[in-house]
């Protein structure tokens, strides 16, 4: 019912709506990846932030390995 009443108002748009539209979304999508990959890069950097420590460093891995 609601997917009959959406294509009925989209065929009625003129031309020059149907585009204002598409920008309409092109822009929401292109937001709403922005604010994904912000998401992703505050939430990879929290977890380095939290698991790195002292014995995560290059030297201590050295001499882990050399003993």
């Amino acid at each position: 019912m609601a997917l009959d009443e959406a294509e009925a108002l989209v065929e009625g748009f003129s031309l020059e709506r149907a585009e204002q539209v598409a920008r309409a979304f092109t822009c929401y999508f292109h937001l709403a990846n922005l604010a994904e990959e912000h998401h992703r890069v505050r939430v990879l950097k929290q977890r380095r932030a939290s698991t790195l420590t002292e014995d995560d460093s290059l030297s201590a891995a050295f001499a882990q390995a050399c003993r």
